[in-house]
Order: C-alpha cells, then sequence, then structure tokens
C-alpha cells in the first residue's frame, strides 16, 4: 500500500474532508488530492505532521515508501552534484582553452618584438661610433624616427651607485602618440627594461625613473622604438646619480 492510499484511508476513518485534513497542514485540497492520487508525495516534514494527526507512527504511515522517498533524494542530490561537477568542469576547459589561445596569438607578437629589439641592439653595439662614455650629469636631446635608435655608454665609478632617468619626448608630423619607446640598461650580467611613454607637449620631464644601484663598471643604454612606434619624434633625457 503506497503513501496515498494510507492517507485516503487515514482521512476516511476520522470523517475528514480533504479540505479539513488540508487546513490542519496548512496546504491546499489539491495537494492532498495529489497525494492521495499519488501523484505526488509529502516530504519527510509533512509526513511527520500527518502521522500526529491520524495518530500512527511515521513508519506505519509510509511503510514501503519511506526507503523509496528517501532514496527519491538521494538521487536527486546526487544528480544535482554531477550536474554541478559536469559545469565547472566544462567551464574550467573553456577556461583554459581561452588561455591557451590568448597565449598562442601574442607568441608571434612577442617574437616579433623580441627580435626587433635584438636588431637594434645588434646594430647599436656594431657601430662603435654610436656610443659616447659619459660623465653624470648626462643630458641628451634630438630627433628619433621609427627607424632609429639612441646609443650611450655609462661608466659607473663608484661601488654602488643609483641614478635617476628623466625623459621627455612629444609626436611630429602625425606621428602615433600611444606609441612607446623601450630604455634598455645593460652590464655587469645586469639588465634593466623602462618603457618610455610619448608626451602631447614638448615641456617639463614627464616621467623619473629611479635605476639601480648600479655596480661599478661600464653600462650600456639603448633607447629602441616599439613595434607601434611610427613617424618622428623628439626627445631629450636627463640621468643623474645620486
Amino acid at each position: 500500500m503506497n503513501v496515498g492510499t494510507k492517507i485516503s484511508e487515514l482521512r476516511r476513518s476520522l470523517k475528514l474532508s480533504q479540505e479539513q485534513l488540508a487546513e490542519k497542514l496548512n496546504v491546499t485540497r489539491q495537494t492532498i488530492s495529489n497525494w492521495e492520487l499519488g501523484q505526488t508525495t509529502p516530504d519527510i516534514l509533512q509526513a511527520k505532521e500527518i502521522s500526529k494527526i491520524f495518530n500512527v507512527s511515521l513508519d506505519e504511515l509510509l511503510d514501503n515508501d519511506l526507503k523509496n522517498i528517501i532514496v527519491e533524494k538521494i538521487n536527486n542530490t546526487e544528480k544535482s552534484t554531477t550536474k554541478i561537477i559536469k559545469i565547472f568542469k566544462i567551464l574550467s576547459i573553456s577556461i583554459i582553452f581561452f588561455l591557451i589561445v590568448i597565449i598562442l596569438i601574442n607568441i608571434p607578437f612577442i617574437i616579433k618584438q623580441n627580435v626587433k629589439g635584438n636588431e637594434y641592439f645588434e646594430e647599436a653595439q656594431s657601430q662603435s661610433q654610436n656610443f659616447y662614455t659619459h660623465s653624470y650629469p648626462i643630458i641628451s636631446s634630438g630627433t628619433i624616427t621609427a627607424d632609429g635608435f639612441i646609443a650611450t655608454r655609462l661608466t659607473v665609478s663608484s661601488e654602488y651607485q643609483n641614478i635617476n632617468f628623466n625623459w621627455k619626448c612629444v609626436s611630429k608630423d602625425n606621428a602615433n602618440s600611444s606609441a612607446k619607446f623601450k630604455l634598455s640598461i645593460t652590464g655587469n650580467e645586469k639588465n634593466y627594461t623602462i618603457y618610455l611613454p610619448i608626451s602631447d607637449v614638448f615641456e617639463e620631464y614627464k616621467k623619473s625613473y629611479e635605476i639601480g644601484p648600479l655596480e661599478e663598471g661600464t653600462y650600456d643604454i639603448f633607447i629602441t622604438p616599439d613595434l607601434d612606434t611610427t613617424g618622428t619624434y623628439d626627445y631629450e633625457y636627463q640621468i643623474i646619480s645620486y
């Protein structure tokens, strides 16, 4: 005997209508009808209230249906957990795939940028006339194109020394003002890299960078255009030790 039939028999034995039983359980008459027709079943809390009204034990009311209800609840929980795990796996795979695609798309750009930077570096090294050994302060200004570079050789005489690199640069001839220049300082097995911005107005120094401490020795300073650099630019930089 299922729980719906049991509820119907107990209700009739107490001469209760479906409306009266529904009122006692604070549910609708349709809910009682659905229970008795076997279309739905009461949950555990509702079953406890029904057993109190009919003065029967919960085991007697539910009989074999108790096991079925518990199994159904467990199965529903397992199904929900399985769905959540599947969704999580799909999201994780999608995120990993997206990251791989982004990396693959950017690899050619990174390689191209490094190759171009290395070409500037090697070209500057091969042309010794482009190097000048300076003492502080160093001030240099001029014009640079997208195919050019600036090279300076710096000698650090003390054991440890910090420097300030002050920079300003403005685009000319409708050049790309959103581009940047790459500052590389190499020496004593150290390498410093800074990306220098382009300004709209050639006034005071807009950017100041602290570099160091530098050990005693010789350092090569290169300023090369970034990949997005086009046209001609006026620049000025100043290097001060402190």
